[in-house]
């Protein structure tokens, strides 16, 4: 990744950002339940644990956030060379073009309060 157009286009989606910013800190994560719920230490829930806000493909169909990352956001970032997804066992890892990301997401990070709403 070599342009800053791509980092933002990255970092549009929160939960992208927040996937990008636990990986700062730890080597790897599961999705979706490594993922923060915007800054609060608590996991995203479980399928089980939430309503359905949409109706699912079938009864069967994990949860709107579980599709979303396993068709859209996770494949995005795997594109651009920041994470590598082992999909067997829903692990997220730094990929080989993360280090480049990383110190953008750090000053995001760093300044949080000082973004518009609730950024991160």
């Amino acid at each position: 990744m070599s342009d800053v157009s791509t980092l933002f286009e990255l970092l549009t989606a929160d939960v992208r950002r927040r996937l990008l910013v636990a990986l700062c800190d730890v080597d790897s994560v599961q999705v979706p339940d490594g993922l923060l719920v915007r800054g609060q230490a608590q996991p995203v829930p479980s399928s089980d644990s939430l309503p359905r806000e949409t109706p699912s493909l079938d009864e069967g169909s994990a949860h709107p956030l579980t599709f979303q990352l396993h068709h859209n956001h996770l494949p995005k970032l795997v594109d651009a060379g920041v994470i590598e997804w082992d999909r067997e066992t829903g692990t997220v890892s730094r990929g080989p073009e993360f280090e480049e990301i990383e110190p953008a997401v750090r000053l995001l990070v760093a300044n949080a309060h000082a973004l518009p709403g609730e950024f991160l």
